[in-house]
């Protein structure tokens, strides 16, 4: 078994997840995380390059990781991501026409993107395919860095099928299943069913906009709105005072995850969402999960990416499992079979 790491490199923290695989058993081996250095996931300029480098070696000697192979995330807003369909055809002829097929679907030149996909499924006369396309420049940039940082890359992977990967797995039978990563700058939504991935929306809003509204409405300064966002949330708590900050940029992602279940409910004949499972560091807001399962009338829970890894006796179980949500997108790209 090749002996690498997770790396997740959000805009708000950088979390590095090594796993120890023995046998039938997967056991967390390391983890660490650090702020990040940079807000702008695109890494526009070779100085974002240089700090977030020197960044990831900091956090992959705190973590302890050995390993010099990585696989690591790529940001969701920078991606185009997409379930289409193409006439029945086998894997190796959609590999052979993505070229010409994918042109239309993305908002770049082909020749400027990086392409992959998956088959979702295949019945009648069609092929439903999740793609990916990655803009080059975005792809070598991250390349660049994590080379920089002493690392050799097995894979870039989107943040959305590494967190899918640990919170549901892939051969998960249950119904179809709306996934929130709430992240510092987006929100991502992804509707899977069967352990596939058949939908996925990036709302431009997250865990940064709910600390902004917080400090706005109640005259706090940044770091005592994220207390209060950490600490009350969507609870009742100080006459809701919080929560009433919060409810106007909460409503923008109720909205788009209304949305997505409902385009997604109008396709699928006999097929619709009946859970929605929460990721990402604000999934741990209080009085989150009762909130949105009042707004929708589903069964709402929190992600637990831990549920198919073994935590040693030398971890804090309880501290790990309350950062589970923030850490699954690490955990996922740790859990990649490469």
């Amino acid at each position: 078994m090749t002996d690498f790491f997770g790396l997740d490199i959000g805009s708000h923290s950088l979390k590095a997840v090594q796993l120890k695989r023995d046998k039938d058993k997967v056991a967390l081996l390391h983890f660490a995380t650090l702020p990040s250095p940079i807000k702008s996931p695109g890494l526009e300029t070779d100085e974002d390059k240089k700090t977030l480098s020197s960044a990831i070696r900091n956090l992959v000697e705190e973590a302890g990781i050995s390993a010099r192979e990585v696989v690591a995330s790529l940001p969701e807003e920078k991606l185009f991501t997409r379930v289409v369909e193409f006439p029945r055809m086998s894997a190796k002829e959609i590999s052979s026409s993505l070229g010409y097929e994918v042109g239309r679907y993305i908002p770049i030149p082909v020749e400027e993107a990086d392409l992959d996909f998956e088959i979702v499924s295949e019945g009648g006369k069609k092929t439903e395919v999740l793609l990916v396309a990655a803009p080059k420049r975005l792809t070598r940039a991250y390349l660049e860095v994590l080379e920089r940082g002493g690392l050799s890359v097995l894979a870039l992977e989107p943040e959305t099928t590494a967190c899918v990967r640990a919170v549901i797995g892939k051969e998960d039978k249950s119904p179809p299943t709306l996934v929130v990563s709430i992240g510092a700058s987006t929100t991502d939504l992804v509707i899977v069913e069967a352990g596939k991935i058949r939908f996925t929306r990036s709302v431009a809003t997250g865990g940064t906009a709910l600390g902004r509204a917080i400090a706005q409405t109640l005259g706090f300064e940044e770091e005592q709105a994220e207390a209060y966002k950490e600490s009350y949330g969507l609870s009742r708590e100080l006459e809701g005072k919080v929560e009433e900050a919060l409810r106007p940029v909460f409503k923008v992602i109720v909205e788009e995850m209304r949305r997505s279940i409902d385009f997604y409910d109008s396709r699928k004949e006999g097929s619709s969402v009946r859970r929605i499972i929460l990721s990402g560091g604000s999934a741990n807001l209080p009085g989150v999960v009762v909130y949105l399962a009042s707004e929708f009338g589903l069964e709402v829970q929190k992600g637990n990416p831990w549920r198919q890894i073994e935590i040693p006796k030398e971890f804090n179980k309880e501290e790990l499992e309350e950062k589970g949500p923030s850490l699954a997108v690490a955990i996922g790209l740790a859990l990649r079979e490469v």
